[in-house]
């Protein structure tokens, strides 16, 4: 099965052409420092469901919320399911985190575009390693859906950041639904959302890392390769799966299990769970949802 390489003179050439071959330079990657085994971060809160609201989603990766959040905010209790520590408001961590955090936020909104883009994002959309600028006025929300390509053009340390000022909305059911492909060695430890306003998924696959300043709603059926954190806004996940890979992409292959660090055997996979509808991951019965998850993460 293929690894991860990491260093050396073979990764320095494949960047050398790789820049060489788009006319920029690499771009630097967002270091989100302490935030990175979050898979969710809010300083307002968190919440898998309610009583009133019933929710089955899967969770891969810590979820923390941070100081002044409430901890009434802070649920994400069964039939939700949740492989990650919980940081709540008293622990120190959660606000080192949401801290780092932040300064990430702002230095990739403080990044310069070497891109731009407009209309709906996805409809066979190919994006390629750079800062990508979305064009429409701050009280236009971009809409994604259909088909939206990150390709990495075999370049392992590829990184794409996609700058938002406004509000992003990926919903639509069936053919019309958001769905992310990765390709070339996309990883999603290395693709940024930087959202100015709130972000809404629904029935979406979606992947990267969200840095929003107000709050994220994952509505039914969405999956996610990637993690949520808000700047002033809470996180609400319904009947969903995220998932948060091990993310310290400067460690050696080999220092983390095979279930806890993506790899390019994780882009196959992904390429297929990206192509089961919703009714089929998401059911009644939370086992069912659960082995779903276990069935895909085992595959060889």
């Amino acid at each position: 099965m293929a690894k991860f390489q990491y260093g050396g003179l073979a990764l320095g050439l494949i960047q050398a052409v790789s820049a060489l071959a788009t006319g920029l330079a690499p771009v630097p990657l967002v270091d989100l420092k302490a935030a990175n085994p979050f898979a969710v971060l809010s300083r307002v809160g968190v919440t898998g469901g309610s009583i009133l609201e019933y929710s089955q989603s899967v969770v891969i990766g810590d979820i923390g919320l941070a100081p002044p959040g409430n901890s009434e905010n802070f649920y994400f209790a069964p039939p939700n399911r949740h492989i990650g520590a919980d940081h709540n408001q008293a622990d120190p961590l959660s606000s080192i985190a949401y801290n780092d955090f932040v300064a990430a936020y702002n230095n990739a909104q403080g990044r310069p575009a070497t891109r731009t883009l407009n209309g709906n994002l996805g409809g066979g959309l190919i994006i390629t390693p750079g800062v990508y600028q979305w064009t429409g006025g701050p009280r236009d929300s971009t809409r994604a859906e259909g088909v939206l390509t990150f390709d990495a053009k075999n370049d392992p340390k590829a990184v794409f950041i996609v700058k938002i000022p406004n509000s992003l909305i990926a919903t639509g059911l069936g053919g019309n639904r958001l769905t992310t492909v990765l390709k070339g060695g996309a990883n999603p430890c290395r693709i940024f959302w930087v959202v100015g306003d709130s972000v809404t998924l629904t029935s979406a696959v979606f992947v990267g890392t969200i840095l929003a300043n107000k709050d994220i709603t994952v509505n039914p059926a969405s999956k996610i390769a990637g993690a949520l954190y808000s700047v002033q806004g809470s996180v609400a996940i319904y009947n969903s799966l995220v998932v948060h890979k091990g993310c310290d992409l400067e460690k050696p292959a080999g220092k983390q299990g095979p279930s806890d660090k993506w790899g390019p055997e994780d882009e196959e996979k992904w390429d297929r769970l990206s192509k089961w509808e919703g009714e089929e991951w998401w059911t009644d019965d939370e086992e069912n949802n659960w082995d779903q998850w276990e069935k895909w993460d085992k595959e060889e």
